[in-house]
């Protein structure tokens, strides 16, 4: 499947995003990790009203954010919560399935 750009806004770095990743660690449905090592991120979920419900899915992957690629989901919720203003995100749409 294709990327497809998103843009999202965060006017402070402490504003949440609202998303939550599969962890990789309890989660059995499909391999998370690539060949190369990779953590796929996968989002599990979105906070209701949240910034990242408007603009992600369950199920969606997040390849790469402001064109670093993710390697895991600890270090992709941990770049997140660092960002402030516009940013871009490449996402795989429903990468896994959610239930």
């Amino acid at each position: 499947p294709a990327a497809e750009t998103v843009s999202a806004h965060k006017p402070t770095a402490q504003t949440s995003l609202g998303v939550c990743f599969v962890d990789p660690a309890h989660d059995s449905r499909v391999m998370l990790k690539t060949v190369e090592g990779t953590l796929l991120c996968i989002i599990e979920s979105t906070k209701a009203g949240s910034i990242a419900e408007t603009i992600l899915n369950p199920g969606d992957r997040i390849i790469s954010i402001e064109g670093k690629t993710c390697k895991s989901p600890v270090a992709a919720a941990t770049h997140l919560r660092s960002l402030q203003g516009t940013f871009t995100m490449e996402v795989i749409r429903d990468a896994m399935p959610t239930n």
